[in-house]
């Protein structure tokens, strides 16, 4: 029997080098889903790459499926990451998560050579669109832009860090008649981030409650789109 192992493991090894590839060293975490556009670029053209976090209780198959359309017809890549809430609220709370989507970003980065190097963009829907604003102002360099959707409150210690604000990007979408997130708190938010610098722009979508249309998330990653080079983005 041991013979026959030994034997196998060799056999292993002559397949291993016959079919040699990069090895990635792959971290712990499985809680998120990657989805790569058709085209995924070549080595003069590299794809963007979306982080979205989705809202509470939420599975990142479902949240996914709100970006996708946009993502490839855009073509760019799209991380969706499972989130517990539960975990997090406070400071440092939000620290952790950061850490855990920039080793995940460096992963697939490693993965997929095509996709671009630098800050990615970062989305979220309702909970995950509090927790993209908390990310952001907590770590302004790491993020390129950031969209919400119906997720327009300062939570989980963002307003403390509301003053790192400045010359950040935001893509807003809420429904007039969202019940879950105030449309007053909406314009709260609106008003606390443009005074600390914020650049804004928003989409009121009349007569939507909490839960939105894809033609709104497809309004966030086209406006996140044409903040890359113009000839990285594919005409809409």
């Amino acid at each position: 029997m041991r013979r026959s192992f030994v034997s196998f493991l060799a056999l292993l090894s002559l397949v291993s080098f016959a079919t040699a590839a990069p090895v990635i060293d792959r971290s712990s975490d499985r809680g998120y889903i990657l989805s790569l556009p058709v085209v995924t670029g070549s080595a003069s053209q590299k794809i963007g790459l979306l982080v979205v976090l989705p809202g509470k209780g939420v599975k990142a198959k479902l949240e996914r499926s709100n970006w996708a359309f946009a993502a490839s017809r855009h073509g760019m890549a799209l991380l969706a990451l499972e989130v517990d809430y539960e975990q997090i609220r406070h400071e440092r709370d939000v620290d952790t998560l950061h850490d855990r989507i920039q080793a995940l970003i460096k992963e697939v980065q490693a993965e997929q050579p095509t996709i671009e190097d630098g800050p990615s963009f970062l989305g979220g829907t309702s909970r995950g669109g509090m927790a993209a604003i908390a990310l952001a102002l907590r770590h302004p360099n790491d993020y390129r832009a950031i969209g919400v959707a119906c997720g327009a409150i300062l939570a989980m210690g963002a307003e403390e860090d509301s003053a790192n604000a400045k010359g950040q990007r935001f893509f807003f979408v809420h429904g007039s008649l969202d019940k879950v997130v105030p449309f007053k708190y909406f314009e709260k938010t609106l008003r606390r981030l443009s005074t600390d610098g914020a650049l804004i722009e928003t989409c009121v979508h009349e007569g939507a409650g909490h839960n939105l249309d894809t033609t709104d998330y497809q309004r966030i990653v086209r406006w996140m789109a044409a903040l890359r080079a113009p000839a990285a983005s594919p005409t809409p």
